[in-house]
């Protein structure tokens, strides 16, 4: 008689996953934790403090996630790694929170540029005349007893030729001996910052979990891949994607039609790269690994299974 129950279990189970509307795929994951740098020039005996960032190259990008509050920042060039200090080439410049910047030397001259986190389209904002060097980089440099401190992610290098010198998105705890140039003096420091993070839940439009991102404060979130979704095409995630000050949710944006092959639950294509990627037109990198379809009805059929069992041994 068991036996009997159990395959009726198992018939009531396929009945209600085939009966129920299509949905999203979707199969939890951790998503690796966005991490950041935070680079901190302070006071000593009254003396301005310095901190500089800046590699071999002549063209750098990096998001500014939260500007200086007090001091100054802006560019420095050096004709080598050792030069790059508070006694080197500084030009006072103001980086705005919330924008990858770019920054090109041309001889004498950087030209400034920036986009939005998730933009792909660069816009040139302003131009600086600048001692040439083969270092360029950021610095901050306090205000006497009032320290400077700013938080960058995603910082890259380019020689003349396009090749890239330095890459560091700062999601290890220490940078690659060489990758980054990390200048000290009157006690600056640059330090990766993990110390303060929030979770941010990738959603089907059901509401079911997809993913769970750990970033830090005033970062931004790394998407994972959009589940598939019969006869619907992923447009975009909507919700909490840069700037992350709390805990916060993304929400998948479906519309009617099929994906084409080249997608593969990416979408938003228009962009330079999947690492910027929009998050209001635009999915990313990862993937969901295994997916659950029909977990409500499956939960439906053990539950009446379970009553099924229960009366039957009532009746012995």
């Amino acid at each position: 008689m068991k036996k009997i129950i159990c395959l009726f279990a198992a018939l009531a189970a396929m009945a209600f996953t085939v009966g129920a509307p299509t949905k999203a795929k979707a199969a939890v994951i951790t998503l690796d934790k966005n991490m950041a740098l935070i680079v901190t020039a302070c006071e000593k005996g009254g003396e301005n403090g310095f901190a500089a960032v800046a590699g071999e190259g002549t063209e750098i990008s990096f998001d500014m996630l939260k500007s200086a509050d007090n001091g100054t920042t802006g560019i420095i060039t050096a004709a080598d790694k050792k030069s790059v200090s508070k006694k080197g080439n500084l030009t006072a410049y103001s980086f705005e929170s919330g924008y990858n910047y770019r920054l090109t030397l041309t001889g004498e001259t950087v030209i400034i540029s920036k986009r939005g986190f998730f933009e792909s389209e660069y816009e040139k904002i302003d131009e600086k005349s600048i001692s040439a060097g083969g270092v360029l980089g950021i610095y901050g440099l306090s205000d006497g007893v009032l320290s400077a401190s700013f938080i960058i992610d995603d910082f890259m290098c380019f020689d003349e030729s396009g090749n890239e010198t330095v890459v560091d998105k700062f999601e290890k705890k220490t940078a690659e001996k060489g990758s980054v140039i990390k200048s000290f003096d009157c006690n600056g420091f640059i330090d990766n910052f993990d110390d303060i993070t929030y979770d941010v839940s990738f959603l089907t439009e059901d509401g079911d979990l997809i993913a769970v991102g750990t970033v830090c404060k005033y970062n931004h979130v790394t998407f994972p891949s959009a589940p598939k979704k019969d006869g619907y095409r992923f447009v975009r995630w909507a919700g909490d994607t840069e700037n992350i000050t709390s805990n916060g949710a993304c929400y998948a944006v479906y519309e009617e039609g099929e994906e084409s092959s080249s997608e593969s639950g990416v979408s938003g294509g228009d962009f330079a790269d999947d690492s910027h990627v929009s998050g209001d037109n635009g999915g990313s990198k990862g993937g969901c690994g295994s997916s659950v379809t029909g977990v409500p009805a499956v939960g439906a059929a053990i539950v009446f299974a379970a009553v099924v069992m229960k009366r039957r041994k009532g009746d012995e």
